[in-house]
């Protein structure tokens, strides 16, 4: 039963106040903030991985692993809502020159 009747009109709904208390309800939207970064994260890789990285010689795994970096910046969902591709691809190219500074990976 989802709601419990406790008087004429009224119920409460068990499910949502024992998934608020358990922490379910949080857990939840944790986890649909990050599929949909994940999701972002992959459409940018598609669209700009080949603009990114066209001249230089960077295996697979390292392209996976500056996205990872890219995304972990908190204006990286900001701008991917924007639904940008100028402004994803201008904050990507600042990302990928502080990659290469930072020497994390991406090397000739």
């Amino acid at each position: 039963m989802y709601a419990t009747p406790i008087g004429p009109g009224i119920a409460i709904n068990l499910h949502k106040i024992l998934n608020r208390i358990n922490g379910r309800t949080k857990k939840l939207k944790a986890n649909a903030l990050l599929d949909a970064q994940k999701t972002c994260m992959k459409r940018a890789q598609s669209e700009f991985s080949a603009l990114l990285f066209g001249n230089e010689q960077v295996e697979d795994h390292l392209k996976d692993v500056f996205f990872l970096y890219a995304a972990e910046d908190p204006s990286f969902d900001q701008i991917c809502n924007q639904q940008n591709s100028m402004a994803m691809y201008q904050f990507l190219v600042g990302k990928l020159v502080a990659f290469h500074d930072d020497d994390l990976a991406l090397k000739d």
